[in-house]
C-alpha cells in the first residue's frame, strides 16, 4: 500500500492522476489482467461514493494507471480518496490514497 497522498482542487477542476506501479525492484508492474477502481467518500469506511473517480490502465504492460476525472457537482468538503488495483486472483492492492480538499 502507499503512504497518503493528500491533494486539493476546486470544485470546477479535472482531477487529474498519473499512478506509476512498480514492483520491489523498481521495475514497471505488468498489470496486464488487472481491473482498477477509485473513490472519493466522507470516509474510508462509508460505502457511498461521493465521486467514482474511474481509474483506468492506460498502460499495462508499464504499469501506469491514470485518473482524468471532472469534479462536477461534487459538495465542496473535505474527504478521503483511494485508488485500488484488483489482480487476475481477485486480491485487491491499494496503489494511492488519502486525503482530499474540495474548494468551492
Amino acid at each position: 500500500m502507499s503512504d497518503g497522498a493528500n491533494i486539493e482542487y476546486y470544485l470546477s477542476e479535472t482531477i487529474t492522476l498519473r499512478l506509476s506501479c512498480l514492483d520491489s525492484a523498481g521495475d514497471p508492474s505488468d498489470l496486464t489482467g488487472y481491473t482498477v477502481s477509485g473513490w472519493v467518500r466522507i470516509s474510508p469506511r462509508d460505502e457511498v461514493d461521493i465521486l467514482d473517480l474511474e481509474p483506468t490502465i492506460s498502460a499495462p504492460l508499464t504499469g501506469v494507471v491514470e485518473v482524468d476525472k471532472l469534479i462536477g457537482a461534487t459538495p465542496a468538503g473535505n474527504y478521503t480518496w483511494r485508488v485500488t488495483l484488483t489482480n487476475p486472483d481477485e486480491v485487491d492492492i491499494v496503489i494511492a490514497n488519502g486525503n482530499i480538499k474540495l474548494r468551492p
